[in-house]
């Protein structure tokens, strides 16, 4: 008998955390459909999930919902005829928008057949194979838009084991990630054409391209490899989520459901306390997941520790990699992006192997990412997903606008 899951609107973590586990050898059925969708900060968690069910040796297949339409193959053929095709396309050849994102392509890529959803005008009885059909379409436009592919409120940037760097941020080949300065100043353009994002603000630009080139490149070098096969490059989806977020009351804020009790709490701090009303109701949120061992699991134990969350706290303690040839700043960049989250007012979201931690700037101090007295536990052992989460401008106690 297959284990069932269906995903619905909004899924949440605790959702995937206690419906997500399959008895062993048991196939897995994702029940998708037009609705389907994950809350803030779920997706990355979904991603190690799905790793997770790699690793054990499930079977995956997906169904779309019984009331979810057919794809048009016509509609699919004519998009690749587009120069400039768009997520909008893809939408309205009636594929599921979660299939277009990290998760969806990893789940594509992972499963072994998809029930025939494939609508034929011209009575073409050609067998063709759903999941690879619609998968190649939907890397069509992820590629045509040179790695990048959303719309005004979610954008992502793909990479995968062929595609290690998208084309949006590249400074040479496809393999080599950018320089810094380069990183910078491509993925805030990015930013800034997503919504209502003020960055224009050169100290505050900086700050929010550094975080992200820290957090990127870590999942470059340690995410996308397979430390237990000689680094061997994983093949598989990862990259970068942009979201927006907008609050135009107090009410918005205490009402929404997809939030933590911690991350409201931050939200009500940034509005009373910092200037959020009447300056700017716009939250950014940046997410970098991959589906890697996880961060304290790529660092060697040096310390003798078994428990998962003390290696967390070394992994983020400033010059520890898991590099034996050590380079100028190696093991730098965890702790200096966790510096910046306090600069910038932020609050980080990480999920990491089978821990899952909620920091804001308030608990960051000169120590960096420090104790980690308050943590979830994840029915999982892979995956990465680290989320840093904004305001777009702040004012201070005279009514001048701050960082």
């Amino acid at each position: 008998m297959s284990h069932l899951i269906k995903i619905k609107p909004n899924t949440s973590i605790s959702d995937i955390n206690e419906l997500w586990r399959p008895s062993a050898g048991q196939k897995v059925v994702f029940e998708i459909s037009k609705s389907s969708s994950f809350g803030l900060f779920v997706e990355g968690v979904a991603l190690g999930f799905l790793k997770e069910l790699k690793k054990r040796e499930h079977e995956i297949e997906i169904r779309f919902n019984r009331l979810s339409k057919q794809v048009s193959v016509s509609d699919l053929v004519y998009l690749k005829s587009l120069n400039t095709p768009t997520l909008k396309h893809l939408v309205d050849a009636n594929i599921p928008e979660i299939l277009c994102g990290i998760f969806g392509m990893q789940l594509l890529f992972q499963a072994s057949r998809m029930d025939r959803v494939l609508r034929h005008e011209d009575n073409d009885n050609s067998d063709f194979d759903a999941r690879i059909f619609i998968g190649s379409c939907v890397w069509f436009v992820i590629q045509r838009n040179g790695g990048l592919l959303g719309d005004g409120k979610r954008q992502y940037l793909f990479s995968r084991h062929d595609y290690m760097v998208p084309r949006v941020l590249r400074e040479s080949d496809h393999l080599t990630f950018p320089k810094a300065e380069t990183f910078r100043k491509k993925i805030t353009s990015i930013i800034q054409a997503l919504g209502s994002e003020n960055v224009e603000q050169e100290e505050k630009k900086d700050l929010v391209g550094a975080w992200l080139y820290h957090i990127a490149e870590n999942a470059h070098e340690h995410g996308a490899v397979d430390i237990s096969n000689g680094d061997a490059v994983l093949e598989e989806y990862r990259g970068i989520l942009l979201e927006k977020l907008y609050f135009p009351n107090l009410e918005s804020i205490q009402k929404r459901k997809d939030i933590s009790d911690n991350i409201r709490n931050y939200l009500l701090d940034l509005w009373n306390n910092h200037g959020l009303s009447g300056i700017s109701t716009t939250i950014t949120i940046a997410t970098v997941m991959d589906g890697g061992v996880g961060i304290q699991n790529s660092i060697p134990d040096i310390a003798g520790k078994a428990k998962s969350i003390d290696k967390l706290e070394q992994a983020f303690s400033r010059g520890v990699t898991r590099r034996s040839q050590k380079k100028i700043k190696a093991g730098y960049g965890l702790d200096d992006a966790v510096r910046l989250t306090r600069n910038l007012k932020a609050c980080i979201v990480l999920s990491t192997a089978d821990l899952f931690v909620v920091k804001t700037y308030n608990d960051i101090d000169d120590q960096g990412l420090g104790s980690l007295n308050e943590y979830d536990v994840l029915n999982k052992s892979v995956g990465t997903a680290f989320s840093l989460m904004w305001p777009s401008l702040l004012k201070d106690s005279d009514g001048g606008i701050v960082l």
